[in-house]
């Protein structure tokens, strides 16, 4: 058996194993691709084979950031070997999937069953997926210490209860929710339109199994909670609309009334299915609550973008150099505190591994030599899709374009878990779309070999509408006085720069305000619609609030501040903490009294430890009298109670937040609302 044929049974292994294993996938793809370049190498055309555009354009993203490593080399805190291979710009290995990719998805003997290995390794998506939702521990931990759930292993995200049945986001057997939802959105676009493309040449039976295989893939698209994926399959679905109507020969179209309402049930009943598990899910309402709100208390995406911008700012022309992004992110953060220590809290919980944007990413660490070449791997990508035909092969494939605007929120290229099957897909779609390649015409020539490798530079084939509902123009080859070169250009342009732009707008829209204007206390109240009147009691306005809702034994309970300064070394907080509280004049229905009750919360990132923090209240409950004309203040001066004694060498350690519970008392209950005072913390917890 020749190297060709290994290559392509690992790059089958690779692709089926990739929703299984990051290991194994790893391994197979290293393999193929050895395996691809020994025989290129031994057909003598290995120089011929690297210079593969789609791999070329793969391998610059990485290239570009050497000189922004070089340029930072002397800031640099660790040694040359561990940046070379612990920072983005060792992930260039990855690019080598590209190539046997590309040229055996080219081979009419191989197509077949890289085919096959895509449908295999979908169908461990959704299989590993649908589990994962029903499962509370993770599975790939749960499998590798020998199908028991170790203690301390951390446990899945709860998503809420569905039918009485608890849930959890789907992980299916990668590291995190994110990743699954990476692998999901390379393959749902492609595979959506290539079923829908070739439902007529199957069985009834056949279709109604794919339906219910599509429905079970969109529930666990829809229940993974990646918002940055599901707006990366929207475009990517809306450009293959786009290239299909624009291919449509529309006097020869012809479609069935059963095949209308085929499709419009199949719309339905992913909307019914989806309307059901929403109305019953918690976590879902949630995501769109929290992506439309405006009173969103989630910052974290402020603070990276502020910081990640400011590092722009300092750093345009070559960048801070891959590897350094977490610790100078950490700087401007700190200066963030020192200006405003009320930040402490959600600059430590903000994430600052990455930008959570592909292209500010690359700008920030390669600078313009790095944002040049990420932009021209898209410009290949997407140009490669506007010029050439599309088949119901190779839309397979179109999944890597969703990645694109997937990762203006996350940075999917950052993810190994993501970025080697991102790559090896890239391979298979330009290896399907590009007619020909210097490689192939190189081996043409080879007479030896010709017999064998004939194969190898086929033109990409009409596909005939005989067997479907629609089919793409055979003159699509985007040449002649019609369809000039300047107009591939344009169009692909317009689909990666106007999508960057709505991005770069939504971005300094995000971070117009400065940091204390976004910082909200945490406020948790018994109905959830009580929560604008403490905000607006919190920004220093008095607020009407529901009588009924303050009655019995329901309270308002508001993050307070920590236990400790933002100082080098830590230190433990000596003032007393004060709270002031503020009524009108017009005040109708004032609060005479409130009755405070303080606790201690734990101030460690419940998102990456996964667990709840702990309360422990301090003391018992205090009354404290209110002014109804004016000006209260509430002094909590006993240091032995309320001030920690424990120290600090790091946060969080033995750092804990002093919250309040409130229950205000003294208004009329008989009407509906009474006059919620406002509430001022003043600068960490020191109102004046």
């Amino acid at each position: 058996m020749n190297s060709d044929k290994l290559s392509v049974i690992f790059l089958n292994l690779f692709i089926i194993s990739f929703p299984l294993s990051v290991t194994a996938s790893q391994s197979f793809a290293v393999i193929s691709a050895f395996l691809f370049l020994y025989s290129s190498y031994a057909n003598k055309n290995l120089l011929i084979t690297l210079r593969n555009r789609a791999f070329v354009a793969a391998l610059g993203i990485y290239l570009a950031l050497i000189p922004g490593f070089l340029w930072n080399l002397d800031k640099y805190e660790v040694s040359i070997g561990t940046i070379l291979t612990h920072s983005e710009i060792s992930d260039f290995w990855m690019c080598f999937a590209v190539l046997p990719a590309f040229y055996h998805i080219r081979n009419s003997l191989y197509r077949d069953s890289i085919i096959r290995s895509i449908y295999i390794s979908v169908f461990f998506v959704v299989l590993s997926g649908i589990i994962s939702i029903f499962t509370p521990f993770r599975l790939a931990t749960f499998i590798t210490a020998g199908f028991q759930v170790k203690e301390g292993a951390r446990l899945q995200h709860f998503a809420g209860d569905i039918w009485g049945r608890y849930t959890y986001l789907p992980i299916g057997l990668m590291n995190t929710h994110l990743t699954f939802g990476g692998l999901c959105g390379l393959f749902f676009p492609g595979l959506i339109v290539h079923l829908g493309l070739t439902f007529r040449e199957r069985t009834i039976w056949k279709n109604l199994f794919l339906l219910l295989f599509i429905v079970l893939f969109s529930i666990v698209l829809f229940y993974n909670q990646s918002r940055s994926i599901w707006l990366g399959v929207i475009y990517t679905l809306g450009l293959i609309l786009i290239k299909l109507i624009s291919s449509i020969d529309k006097e020869n179209l012809k479609i069935g009334i059963k095949y209308y309402f085929f499709g419009i049930g199949i719309i339905l009943l992913i909307f019914f299915v989806s309307i059901g598990i929403y109305k019953n899910n918690w976590l879902l309402q949630r995501a769109f609550q929290e992506g439309f709100a405006d009173n969103t208390t989630e910052n974290q995406r402020y603070f990276i973008y502020k910081n990640t911008l400011s590092l722009e700012k300092d750093h345009w022309f070559l960048g801070i150099g891959p590897g350094r992004f977490d610790r100078e992110h950490l700087k401007k953060s700190n200066q963030m505190i020192e200006k405003d220590e009320q930040l402490w809290y959600e600059l430590f919980i903000t994430p600052r591994q990455h930008a959570h944007h592909d292209i500010q990413q690359f700008y920030c660490i390669g600078g313009i030599i790095g944002l040049a070449a990420f932009l021209h791997f898209w410009f290949y990508l997407f140009r490669l899709f506007i010029k050439n035909q599309l088949t119901f092969q190779t839309v397979l494939f179109s999944g890597i374009l969703g990645i694109f605007i997937a990762g203006f929120f996350q940075c999917y290229l950052l993810d190994d878990e993501v970025a080697l099957p991102f790559f090896a897909f890239i391979g298979l779609f330009a290896g399907s779309l590009q007619k020909e390649d210097a490689r192939s015409k190189a081996i043409a020539g080879i007479k030896a070999r010709k017999a064998t490798n004939a194969n190898d530079s086929f033109q990409v084939e009409s596909v005939s509408i005989e067997s479907s509902f629609i089919y793409l123009k055979s003159q699509m080859a985007l040449r002649g006085k019609n369809s000039p070169l300047e107009k591939y250009n344009f169009y692909t342009l317009t689909s990666i720069l106007l999508p960057i732009a709505l991005s770069l707008i939504y971005i300094f829209y995000k971070t117009r305000l400065e940091p204390m204007q976004v910082y909200k206390r945490k406020v948790i109240v018994a109905y959830p619609q009580d929560r604008m009147a403490v905000f607006s009691s919190l920004s220093g306005k008095s607020s009407l609030f529901p009588t009924a809702h303050m009655l019995g034994n329901d309270r308002i309970k508001i993050e307070g501040c920590l236990s400790h300064r933002f100082t080098n070394p830590i230190s433990i907080r000596k003032e007393p903490f004060q709270i002031a509280f503020l009524l009108s004049q017009s005040a109708k229905n004032s609060p005479t009294g409130v009755y405070l009750t303080v606790v201690e919360r734990d101030s460690f990132d419940q998102d990456r430890l996964y667990k709840v923090h702990q309360v422990r209240p301090i003391g018992g409950e205090y009354f404290f009298p209110l002014n109804t004309n004016g000006k209260s203040m509430i002094l909590l001066n006993d240091p032995s109670l309320f001030n920690s004694l424990l120290e600090s060498n790091r946060f969080p350690e033995n750092v804990y937040f002093r919250d309040f519970e409130f229950r205000f008392t003294g208004f009329d209950p008989k009407q509906d609302t009474f006059d919620l005072p406002a509430i001022d913390f003043g600068e960490l917890c020191n109102a004046r």
